[in-house]
């Protein structure tokens, strides 16, 4: 008879073991890596807030300007460049027909209501009773409102 040492794991002991581990780092994985911010400075949200800081302190409406198919959204002599292209605008409901168009933060600190669709299909629309900029997810299909809106 053979003697057995009961002293050690076997090999599926330690499998299982290792296969623990790694589901556990699997799912620990997403909350280590760094989030990007959406207010991050540089991107359109961060501009939108510097715009309506100042618009609210000192007491001015600041206008915003933008023309299709550039990369560039203009605030006096501030530049934001988008991550792609400017498709399409709507403002106050109606699509924004021409070269371009512009829009403004108000002292209050409302901003009109603007829609703006970049060639990559992100959508950033203007939450109404807060002055800020939201981006939508453009792979979640949302219906219009009856306001008109463009998109």
């Amino acid at each position: 008879m053979s003697s057995r040492s009961t002293a050690g794991f076997s090999l599926l002991e330690l499998l299982v073991v290792l296969m623990l581990f790694g589901l556990g780092l699997f799912a620990l994985l997403p909350t280590l890596t760094p989030q990007r911010s959406g207010s991050r400075e540089g991107s359109l949200e961060h501009f939108i807030a510097e715009a309506r800081r100042e618009a609210v302190q000192q007491g001015t409406v600041q206008r915003l300007c933008f023309r299709f198919g550039s990369r560039d959204m203009i605030r006096g002599n501030a530049t934001v460049r988008l991550e792609s292209p400017l498709a399409a605008a709507a403002l106050d409901g109606e699509r924004v027909a021409g070269a371009g168009g512009c829009f403004c933060i108000y002292p209050s600190g409302l901003m009109d209501s603007v829609s703006l669709r970049l060639a990559s299909g992100d959508i950033y629309r203007s939450q109404m009773l807060t002055g800020r900029l939201e981006a939508k997810d453009p792979s979640r299909r949302v219906a219009a409102p009856r306001t008109g809106q463009a998109f």
